[in-house]
């Protein structure tokens, strides 16, 4: 086809004596193409709608189309061929690419040890297509509709005998990849928690949602006697381009949990530096704390390398100081400075506790001592506005040496040879070669500080992490680049 229409064009040229050096058929290109930007920009509005077909655009793109060939005309150049090149030069870089960004992706488990909870999950994939949302970095087959990837029967039996299971570490149900109250996926979750229920756990259960809750699901959630769930509602004022969910059906699913019996937690999260981290969202964030719940938790936004690109690809591109790792487990929530402090500032001033972390909040809900230990960056970590009566069991706690039996044992049953040594508030590893997960399941397990001993340095696990671990941000930000994402070099 091509061929027959380079001879074409070269007939029609000579007939009509029309430009046929390549100066004057690039000038005449570029001149084309830019009657092209014009009608595009045109039919759009500058992007304020959406394109429709236009017979204008189509004379126009005939034209540049005609350029185009003549241009290859006069240089020798045969397009069917130069084209075939190009295609296979496309499917080799896209083969490469795709190679490149192997560690991009992250396998869901059934079972996974997160940074507050062991998260049970049956479903994954989500309808409401958060911008900002953990699924863009899962390795799942279809990111965007509730589908069951794994038995909630595996679960179940295989729960106790996990590695990470314990009864002091909280669970929580679909939280790494959909909504535990979705359409699809309620009936799930229910399931899941009926058989927790059955085998007469205590675990405190924690269900993060965005979605309408029922008073049906209420009453039922109240009804149980051994698992102790533990609600938290996502709301963070930030605009529907982020998020595409109902925010009336949010503010419903308030109302009627202010009237249950279960704990519930106001979750002003996903905070975005010069999105939703202004005064009057902060305010309307107490507002409805002091109205609905029991406290607050703030929380800043995670990012890795597949949720800027997603984000990217909606147009949309955030302060570029936030804090982007390589995958999901590689990525940290980091406040800036100009956020935590204007947030701080005003939900110091509600009537209800607000906290920096999670497990605090649980924590406090349940009468506990906070069972990730932030006391031992208390500068870092701890709410002023923390009730006295919370700060009195956590210091409680920091006596409570756990015993050396108890502590072998865990070892034992996480298979580590790792020489430690019991300091006055805290458990230090001797060891470098340390999981990051071992030492949160041994801290939750025991509540009670697990540090590490790194080169004379006495580390959290978040700590060792981020110096030893977590890949070398200079080198994301030229993976970024490299991908053709703007804004973030």
């Amino acid at each position: 086809m091509l061929i027959s229409l380079q001879k074409e064009v070269r007939e029609v040229s000579k007939k009509l004596n029309l430009a046929n050096t390549p100066e004057l058929c690039c000038l005449d290109l570029s001149s084309e193409v830019g009657e092209i930007a014009k009608e595009v920009l045109e039919l759009t509005d500058y992007g304020k709608r959406g394109h429709i077909y236009n017979p204008d655009l189509a004379r126009e793109l005939g034209d540049a189309f005609y350029s185009l060939i003549s241009l290859a005309n006069t240089c020798n150049i045969d397009l069917k061929k130069e084209l075939r090149t190009s295609l296979a030069k496309y499917k080799v870089r896209e083969t490469q690419r795709q190679t490149s960004r192997g560690k991009l992706k992250v396998k869901l488990k059934p079972i996974v040890l997160a940074k507050n909870f062991l998260c049970l999950n049956a479903v994954a994939g989500c309808r409401n297509n958060c911008v900002y949302c953990y699924k863009h970095g899962w390795d799942i087959r279809n990111k965007f509709i509730p589908e069951k990837f794994c038995e909630v029967s595996e679960i179940l039996d295989n729960l106790k005998s996990h590695k990470y299971y314990h009864p002091n570490i909280p669970l929580a149900i679909h939280n790494s990849a959909t909504d535990p109250f979705q359409t699809g996926v309620t009936g799930t979750t229910f399931e899941i928690l009926d058989g927790l229920e059955r085998m007469k756990l205590t675990n405190i259960v924690g269900l993060i949602t965005k979605e309408y809750m029922t008073d049906q699901i209420i009453t039922r959630l109240q009804e149980y006697k051994n698992i102790r769930p533990i609600i938290f509602v996502t709301f963070s004022c930030l605009p529907q381009k982020y998020e595409r969910v109902v925010v009336e059906k949010r503010l419903l699913t308030m109302k009627n949990l202010s009237k249950s019996r279960l704990k519930k937690v106001l979750y002003y999260r996903p905070i975005i530096r010069g999105v939703n981290d202004s005064e009057n969202c902060a305010r309307k964030i107490v507002d409805l704390g002091e109205k609905y719940f029991h406290c607050i938790v703030r929380s800043p936004i995670k990012l890795d390398v597949n949720i800027i690109e997603y984000m990217a690809k909606q147009g949309i591109f955030i302060d570029p100081k936030h804090d982007i790792g390589l995958n999901i487990h590689d990525s940290c929530k980091k406040m800036l400075p100009e956020s935590r402090n204007m947030v701080d500032a005003i939900l110091a001033k509600a009537k209800i506790p607000y906290f920096k972390k999670t497990s605090c909040a649980i924590s406090y809900l349940f009468n506990q001592p906070d069972y990730n230990c932030q006391w031992i960056r208390q500068k870092y970590y701890c709410s002023p506005s923390c009730p006295v009566s919370q700060k009195n069991i956590c210091r409680k706690a920091i006596k409570r040496q756990p015993a050396r039996e108890d502590i072998d044992k865990l070892h034992q049953h996480l298979g580590l040879q790792i020489n430690y040594q019991i300091d006055k508030d805290h458990i230090l590893l001797k060891s470098k070669q340390v999981f990051y997960s071992d030492v949160k399941y041994l801290r939750m397990a025991l509540k009670f500080p697990v540090l590490i001993d790194a080169n004379g340095e006495t580390l959290t696990a978040e700590e060792y992490d981020s110096k030893y671990v977590n890949a070398d941000r200079d080198e994301v930000r030229k993976l970024i680049k490299k991908m053709g994402i703007p804004n973030y070099s």
